[in-house]
């Protein structure tokens, strides 16, 4: 009979989660500020939107701001793919796929904004 430590399995707890690919919702809208600009903006559902992640100028390509990778709030990283197109999708960083894009629209989702760009308000359009 086998018995683990304590720190046996949380070793083995790690290497297996080290190994598996974050599934995470992930939604993409834009920000658009008091001064007239917008953001593509990139958040994890169910978070603040207020607290996004900068994808680019809401009318640029979001495949193409910095190759379509981003790191989110929860310290993974992941690429959009497929911009434009039917395989609109979200991959982890090693490549899987995540999720593909649902039209999600939800006007003001993050309001009452404020960061060092001014005041905004965040609406969704994709989940992921």
């Amino acid at each position: 009979m086998m018995i683990l430590t304590t720190a046996a399995i949380g070793l083995i707890a790690a290497i297996l989660s080290a190994s598996q690919p974050v599934v995470a919702t992930i939604a993409k809208g834009v920000a658009h500020y008091a001064d007239g600009h917008s953001d593509q903006a990139v958040w994890i559902d169910g978070q603040s939107a207020c607290d996004y992640t900068f994808m680019g100028p809401s009318n640029g390509n979001l495949c193409t701001y910095n190759n379509g990778v981003f790191t989110a709030s929860n310290g993974y990283t992941y690429r959009f793919t497929g911009c434009g197109g039917s395989n609109f999708c979200l991959l982890n960083s090693d490549s899987s796929v995540n999720s593909c894009a649902r039209k999600s629209q939800l006007s003001n989702i993050g309001r009452g904004c404020n960061n060092d760009y001014g005041s905004f308000h965040v609406d969704r359009e994709w989940l992921f």
